[in-house]
């Protein structure tokens, strides 16, 4: 992927979903390993570390992310380079897991913090 294709992948990212990529990049840098052990438990971190409005904009800007980028068939380097993302996925099909683990555990902490977010 040439130069110019990643930095509009980020300034995508910067753009419509900032809270969400300051979010994963912020945790899923190169360090997470030594920090978190496991991408899931960054993702943990992550949210952890976020207000409810600031993961509430995270899940709609994650809604938007599914909307454009879902049907993909290959969407490791737009989690890899959009969110700067340092996780290897071996598989396409693991860049989409780790989206919706994002999500569903995103939505997750929402639900525990207020019962007025929609399904």
């Amino acid at each position: 992927m040439g130069r110019r294709r990643l930095d509009e992948l980020y300034g995508a990212m910067r753009e419509n979903a900032p809270e969400l990529q300051q979010m994963l990049s912020s945790y899923l840098h190169q360090d997470w390993p030594i920090h978190s052990g496991t991408p899931e438990a960054a993702v943990d971190d992550a949210i952890a570390e976020r207000t409810l409005a600031q993961r509430q904009a995270a899940a709609k800007e994650l809604r938007w992310w599914h909307e454009k980028y879902g049907s993909a068939s290959d969407v490791r380097d737009i989690v890899n380079d959009g969110f700067h993302v340092n996780v290897y996925f071996r598989k396409p099909q693991e860049a989409h897991d780790f989206m919706g683990m994002v999500y569903e555990k995103m939505i997750a902490s929402i639900k525990a913090d207020t019962e007025k977010w929609p399904s």
